[in-house]
């Protein structure tokens, strides 16, 4: 994963605000196991908020998962399924998906084209994100590998997430690759 390139700018006078501009060549897209990730923040070991870009693509599935971290999504482009807890709603430009803690939700991406949007969420959020993000090939997610998705349920289980099982996916409509 390779971490974003900014220039930080701090004023004395602004009590501790940083300002990151955009002067250097934007970070990469990383691959998330579907979803494109570029890091508009950069990774510290704070516990302030975390803000990236993202890409899903289409026919791109996030299965049933949850987290303590709180996550918020403003769509720019394109529509998403989400689904919230109880039920599947579809979401598109100018929408606000707001996510509370250790709430069950998934995301698919049956459009047909990518779907663009901001992400806000926990420091702690944005690490696990590093952790297992790799390279985006071409602008594109690569198949998950045995290897990948193994490292994924690691980390998972270390940053305390939950982790919906077929079973769970299957109830909410979700039929997931063997």
């Amino acid at each position: 994963m390779t971490l974003p390139k900014c220039a930080r700018k701090a004023d004395p006078r602004s009590k501790g605000m940083t300002i990151i501009t955009n002067d250097l060549e934007p970070s990469p897209l990383n691959d998330v196991l579907g979803p494109l990730i570029r890091f508009t923040t950069p990774l510290t070991q704070d516990e302030g908020y975390c803000l990236l870009q993202s890409v899903v693509p289409a026919n791109v599935v996030v299965p049933l998962h949850s987290h303590a971290d709180r996550e918020t999504m403003y769509i720019l482009e394109g529509q998403l399924e989400c689904f919230l807890d109880t039920s599947w709603q579809s979401c598109g430009p100018g929408d606000v998906i707001d996510i509370p803690p250790n709430v069950r939700h998934a995301f698919r991406n049956a459009s047909g084209r990518g779907v663009k949007m901001l992400l806000i969420t926990t420091m702690e959020m944005g690490r696990f994100f590093g952790e297992i993000a790799t390279p985006a090939i071409a602008g594109q997610p690569s198949p998950p590998t045995p290897q990948r998705l193994q490292q994924f349920v690691s980390a998972a289980q270390r940053y305390g997430y939950w982790l919906g099982s077929p079973k769970d996916n299957e109830s909410i409509g979700l039929a997931l690759a063997a």
